[in-house]
């Protein structure tokens, strides 16, 4: 099994309201990376931009990461150009009317509209669907991993609700993930079929990974 040091990663677990995934997701990558700092959730909320009552979108916290000096690099084909072109109607182009309405109702899009503007430029992404031997390689490389996922298809359910976990190992029947919940699930061990998925809620090539690593 190829495991990161994952004994370093703090736990954290989604807030009662279920409103918190990503949230958690930064508290234990900057745990890991900055085990001296505290950070409230009223500060993970501004640090990731998260507005009343919607969904967080990962931008603005890729960008905090990288002030932090941490390398971020997100993998996936999701165009951040066209979305700050067309709000929207991109999403529901890419993912369909089902997954693309409900984004955009727990979405404040012209916010988000106008982080994406912030980062283009600022950070680095590898216009590639992910795979699993790419998490294989990075978790070999003790790089830390957050992926964003359909809840329900990890634990063999129907329905859609996206969820950001934290990857920390994986090999060939099962990867192991810090998931905030709700409920809160520390190590656990999913089988790979039901990753896959989850992470395919929306086809293959809307995938996505954020890999996060020191500066080299």
């Amino acid at each position: 099994m190829k495991i990161a040091n994952y004994q370093n990663i703090p736990f954290h677990g989604n807030t009662p309201d279920n409103t918190h995934c990503h949230q958690a997701g930064m508290k234990m990558v900057l745990g890991f990376f900055f085990p001296e700092e505290e950070h409230t959730w009223e500060d993970l909320e501004k640090i990731t931009g998260k507005r009343p009552g919607k969904w967080t979108w990962p931008t603005q916290g890729w960008l905090y990461l990288a002030k932090r000096e941490l390398e971020v690099t997100y993998y996936g084909t999701f165009n951040y150009r066209e979305f700050v072109l067309k709000g929207g109607d991109y999403l529901v182009e890419r993912y369909g009317h089902e997954v693309g309405s409900k984004q955009i109702a727990n979405s404040d899009l012209n916010y988000e509209i106008s982080v994406a503007k912030e980062l283009l430029g600022k950070y680095k992404q590898v216009m590639d669907i992910p795979t699993i031997q790419m998490i294989k390689d990075f978790i070999a490389e003790n790089c830390l991993l957050l992926c964003n996922v359909n809840y329900y298809p990890l634990y063999g359910k129907s329905g859609y609700a996206g969820h950001f976990v934290l990857i920390y190992g994986i090999d060939d029947e099962f990867i192991y993930l810090q998931d905030p919940g709700l409920p809160p699930n520390p190590n656990a061990k999913i089988p790979l079929n039901n990753f896959l998925n989850a992470w395919n809620y929306s086809g293959e090539e809307n995938k996505g990974l954020t890999v996060v690593r020191r500066m080299k």
